[in-house]
């Protein structure tokens, strides 16, 4: 993206681009949009600032998404993260920002996975429960083993 300049005019900045490809299933829990860029102040030989410099300027996007498909089986296969680098297409039919100029086109800076875990207590004791990838684990300080499985 271009520099914007305010104040005083300055020559500032090349642009360069890269790109891989990606794509996934998933369902979007929640979208995070957001408009950010750098900013150098040029002074004047009295010290004060004369101009604000914008420079690489730059949309950010931060998704949170339960990877989905017809089978648990498949789901935790679509549950891989994609690489720092690369290029990550999202559309919003109802928000026409995100796109933007770029046709919703993102590179990906970082990603991770995470899982839930609570505690529920219950008059054999307090169950601890993680949920993660498609899957809820429930602990109990106990030993079933003698318990009848009918």
């Amino acid at each position: 993206m271009a520099a914007t300049v305010k104040g005083l005019g300055v020559v500032w900045g090349l642009a360069t681009a890269s790109s891989a490809t990606f794509g996934s299933g998933a369902l979007v829990q929640s979208a995070n949009f957001g408009v950010e860029a750098d900013v150098a102040e040029i002074r004047n030989s009295t010290g004060d600032v004369a101009a604000l410099v914008f420079h690489n300027q730059r949309q950010t996007l931060t998704v949170e998404v339960i990877p989905s498909a017809a089978t648990i089986s498949a789901a935790q296969t679509a549950s891989v993260l994609p690489e720092p680098g690369t290029l990550v297409t999202i559309t919003d039919a109802s928000d026409t920002e995100i796109p933007g100029t770029h046709t919703g086109k993102f590179i990906c800076m970082s990603a991770t996975k995470a899982k839930t875990t609570f505690q529920v207590p219950t008059p054999l004791g307090t169950a601890k429960c993680t949920a993660a990838n498609g899957r809820l684990e429930i602990r109990l300080d106990r030993d079933f083993s003698a318990f009848d499985r009918r």
